[in-house]
């Protein structure tokens, strides 16, 4: 979806992403994405369709790493990433790296 959307996929490093700094708009900004919160608050979003809404909105904001902007697909798109590496759901594999069971988080669920 993002080669799609003119992303320089090449040029757009984790850290980017989470320092705010991919060039990404934020997908919960577009008023597509409130219109269809509003139409159905009971919606799970998945990470797709999260990134659907934010190409939607259009061409990067800005070269990867050249500016600072709040961006929650920023945050969406490592999620993805984890999952890649670890073969495991998000919420399982952030247990698992995180040691919670080691720390007594037995009934903690992302």
């Amino acid at each position: 979806m993002l080669t799609g959307g003119t992303y320089d996929i090449g040029a757009i490093a984790v850290r980017h992403l989470l320092m705010h700094a991919g060039g990404l708009a934020d997908h919960a900004e577009g008023p597509a994405c409130l219109d269809a919160i509003l139409a159905n608050p009971g919606h799970v979003w998945a990470r797709t369709g999260q990134i659907a809404v934010m190409v939607d909105l259009g061409p990067p904001l800005s070269d990867a790493g050249a500016k600072f902007t709040y961006s929650d697909t920023g945050y969406v798109l490592p999620g993805e990433v984890i999952e890649r590496a670890t073969n495991q759901p998000l919420g399982q594999a952030v247990r698992d790296l995180l040691r919670w069971d080691a720390f007594g988080l037995h009934d903690v669920r992302w």
